[in-house]
């Protein structure tokens, strides 16, 4: 079985520009799923440029509380980071980029995973999806 067929990719967050104000991504809803994986990248490490999440209760996140442990800081630049969230309390789910030193980032993903029932339909900007089965050699 293909690894696609039981995730669910959305990319959650676009690249941004050096700067230091923080970057947030989009809201991502849990329901139906059991985890949830985000990862992206930073330009410069520093140890005030980290990636963060949060869960609430609420869609638009007004009662959100970061997650205890959850700040990911990559080891070298342009490193990436993977912020791994197994049995999320709370349904919604949203990861912070903070940028206390000027700091360029890649594209922000969400890995929804576990799901309880398939199949599982990946997020609007996941365009092209190939699934393969033994595959044999040759022109792609």
């Amino acid at each position: 079985m293909n690894l696609s067929m039981d995730v669910k990719l959305i990319k959650v967050g676009t690249a941004a520009g050096a700067g230091t104000t923080d970057v947030v991504s989009d809201v991502v809803d849990t329901q139906g799923f059991n985890g949830v994986a985000f990862f992206g990248s930073l330009a410069a490490v520093n140890s005030a440029n980290y990636a963060q999440a949060a869960q609430g209760l609420q869609s638009n996140m007004s009662d959100a509380a970061p997650l205890s442990g959850s700040k990911a800081t990559p080891a070298a630049n342009g490193d990436s980071f993977l912020l791994d969230i197994s049995r999320p309390i709370k349904r919604y789910v949203q990861l912070t980029i903070k940028r206390g030193v000027s700091t360029a980032i890649g594209d922000v993903y969400a890995v929804l995973y576990s799901p309880m029932h398939s199949p599982t339909v990946h997020g609007s900007t996941i365009s092209a999806v190939s699934k393969l089965t033994s595959p044999d050699e040759g022109t792609p």
